[in-house]
């Protein structure tokens, strides 16, 4: 007679089980992912403060160097300049201070490779418009780049004055101060008079109102020295983070691409982003939740965040007012 065994047999899920389980994976997944994302901006935040460290310590051996923080020169004639300053100076060139730190940053041999650009005028093609340098400026540099924003690690066909051309981004701007910016068309939020009944636009002017920040589009007329940081080093921001597509003044080694202002509240985010507005939007922002990193002048990293008081902010992006602010 044959045994009939059946202990062995298995029932299967039934549908109100199985849909149970279904849930609590999705729970579990809609708790974690959170934390994920947490745990990835974190990584990201950090590198982005690394990078800036990098960067503002750069500008700082160079300093020590050289006795002056790293230069620009604009790619046309400024106002006080004069009519033909350019062509009798040959000094119009457009290269930026980040294109100046380059050898202080472990780019030496891609600084070498830009030298066709000391010589000519930006806007007769000679300068960073020469064809030899044409290909650098597209150059891969990633340490220019926040890992927050995407935008930053790919070329841009964007940038003015470089419409349809590949040009490199940066996701680090040089502090200019704290004044308006473009002219009579910028923003007056608020206005920061550097001089009695100014609201001028400081990096438009060369040596009647020297900027009271660190970087501009024509320092070479008005070198910065450290000893100029009367409002003391830790108390003055450096550089901040910038958000390319909010702002299409970006390209890296461009001496009107790398600087920024501190008129407007910290991570003005216009939605959408107005960048073709450039005289309401070149100021400092990022995409971390919260706030951004700046890069003071003894070379600390801090991050500050977006709620910030107008009155310290302003006072930290300038050198030598005498507002002093303490560091966040």
């Amino acid at each position: 007679m044959t045994a009939v065994h059946s202990a062995g047999r298995r029932r299967a899920f039934t549908l109100v089980e199985l849909l149970v389980v279904i849930a609590i994976i999705a729970t579990l997944i809609g708790l974690l992912l959170p934390a994920v994302q947490s745990a990835r901006e974190s990584a990201r935040r950090t590198s982005c403060s690394n990078k800036l460290r990098q960067l503002s310590l750069g500008t700082l051996t160079y300093e020590s160097a050289k006795k002056k923080f790293p230069q620009s020169r604009p790619p046309w004639a400024e106002p006080a300049g004069g009519p033909g300053a350019c062509d009798r100076t040959n000094t119009c060139t457009g290269r930026g201070w980040i294109l100046e730190t380059l050898p202080f940053i472990e780019e030496g041999g891609l600084y070498e490779l830009f030298a066709p650009s000391l010589k000519g005028n930006d806007y007769d093609r000679g300068g960073l418009k020469v064809a030899a340098v044409r290909s650098l400026l597209r150059s891969p540099m990633t340490m220019l780049a926040c890992p927050s924003d995407p935008d930053s690690a790919l070329p841009s066909t964007e940038m003015f004055n470089w419409r349809n051309i590949p040009i490199t981004v940066t996701s680090y701007k040089g502090v200019l101060g704290a004044t308006k910016v473009g002219g009579s068309f910028g923003s007056i939020w608020p206005r920061h008079d550097d001089e009695p009944g100014a609201a001028v636009d400081c990096h438009n002017n060369t040596r009647q109102l020297p900027c009271k920040g660190v970087f501009w589009r024509h320092t070479y007329i008005y070198p910065v020295r450290l000893s100029s940081i009367t409002d003391g080093t830790s108390k003055t921001f450096l550089m901040g983070e910038s958000v390319t597509k909010h702002d299409w003044h970006s390209a890296a080694f461009y001496a009107d691409g790398d600087w920024a202002s501190c008129n407007l509240p910290l991570n003005y985010l216009p939605t959408p982003p107005q960048p073709q507005n450039w005289w309401n939007v070149r100021s400092f922002r990022s995409l971390h939740p919260g706030g951004a990193h700046f890069a003071r002048a003894d070379g600390s990293v801090g991050f500050y965040n977006e709620t910030i008081d107008m009155t310290p902010y302003m006072a930290l992006a300038t050198r030598n007012r005498g507002d002093i602010a303490e560091p966040q």
